[in-house]
């Protein structure tokens, strides 16, 4: 996540695709909600933030972002991985205007690395999952295949370079 942090709004047409090619209704009605934008170009998932995640989903499911606010609809908030969406780079998406509370985004800001960790951890864990499970059905992630690979890559590549990094400390 890092420096590539960023808010997004997912453009619906991408969204209709998604729904048209997979028969999921998943997706519907999530295309007006901000997402927030992790990884890097080639691995670019979009993770809705919402202002009141439902206490109804699994741990791993979610991150919550709390602030102080008197603002009703803040009940819960925080970010929903499982309704997170693959974006590939060859489709656009429209940056916004980051307009979330200070509190709220200096607390996303201060634990992307655990969110971003967090994150793969629930790609992973779906993808895991027998067909059957609930968790699974109930998660945008499977209708990624090429998100999901794309995180795999990525675990890889920085196994690899770490590796060379250890081997050149101690001198192989």
């Amino acid at each position: 996540m890092g420096e590539n942090l960023e808010l997004a709004f997912i453009k619906t047409s991408y969204i209709a695709e998604i729904i048209a090619a997979t028969g999921t209704e998943e997706l519907m009605d999530k295309g007006n909600r901000p997402y927030i934008g992790m990884y890097d170009k080639s691995t670019r998932w979009f993770v809705p933030l919402r202002a009141n995640v439902t206490k109804t989903r699994k741990e791993n499911a979610v991150w919550l972002t709390p602030f102080e606010t008197s603002n009703p609809h803040y009940r819960n908030p925080g970010l929903d991985f499982m309704k997170s969406v693959y974006v590939p780079e060859e489709e656009d998406i429209q940056k916004i205007k980051n307009t979330l509370p200070e509190k709220q985004w200096d607390y996303i800001n201060k634990n992307q690395q655990n969110i971003n960790n967090a994150f793969t951890n629930y790609v992973l864990w779906v993808d895991e999952l027998p067909d059957s499970e609930r968790d699974k059905k109930w998660s945008t992630v499977p209708l990624f295949p090429k998100g999901i690979q794309s995180i795999r890559e990525r675990l890889i590549a920085e196994e690899i370079e770490l590796n060379q990094s250890l081997n050149n400390d101690i001198g192989i």
